[in-house]
């Protein structure tokens, strides 16, 4: 349930985002937003379009970037996401929405991840958690925080989400887990 407390500290974050001229996404083929404009698109999305999950996506997209606030250095953003998983738990998110968020930069270059490196992170992803559930909010944070992106950084995104689904399905499988129903 978001309460006021999560949605206060939303908007305050994101007013003082707007603030700050460092915190405008670096000049990049990928981003046509700044970051404010990218959290609430990415936000929108999963209100809108990404339905798998339920509030939980919509929570977990709104704290998914906040923490680029504390972390933005000269157009960079180096360990917002773990700034980001902090101010989730701070805030009372379920777990299994900080445990996305603190690994949600982590696809990034997935063609380039090994089989043992993806085993690896779906047990730091699924730990204590229900995997099927987890991996679906995952997919569901991925797909949505394309969205924020520019049409260019839109299609390299889902080229990233449909190899990442490929490799955690496989990981999954040599598990011993049971695949999400969006693998």
């Amino acid at each position: 349930m978001i309460t006021d407390k999560m949605h206060n500290t939303y908007n305050e974050i994101l007013a003082e985002i707007r603030k700050h001229p460092t915190c405008m996404m670096p000049a990049h083929k990928f981003h046509d937003r700044n970051t404010a404009e990218h959290i609430e698109a990415v936000t929108f999305d999963a209100r809108e379009h990404v339905r798998h999950i339920g509030e939980i996506g919509v929570l977990t997209a709104m704290f998914h970037d906040l923490g680029k606030l504390e972390t933005h250095n000269e157009g960079t953003f180096r360990k917002h996401d773990a700034a980001s998983e902090r101010i989730a738990r701070e805030n009372g998110l379920p777990e299994m929405a900080c445990r996305v968020i603190g690994l949600h930069s982590w696809v990034y270059n997935i063609d380039q991840v090994s089989p043992k490196g993806v085993r690896k992170f779906v047990r730091r992803l699924t730990d204590g958690l229900d995997p099927q559930e987890t991996v679906t909010l995952y997919l569901d944070l991925m797909e949505a925080d394309a969205h924020g992106f520019s049409p260019a950084g839109y299609a390299q995104r889902m080229k990233d989400y449909g190899t990442f689904k490929e490799k955690v399905a496989l990981a999954m499988t040599e598990l011993g887990m049971e695949h999400s129903k969006r693998l």
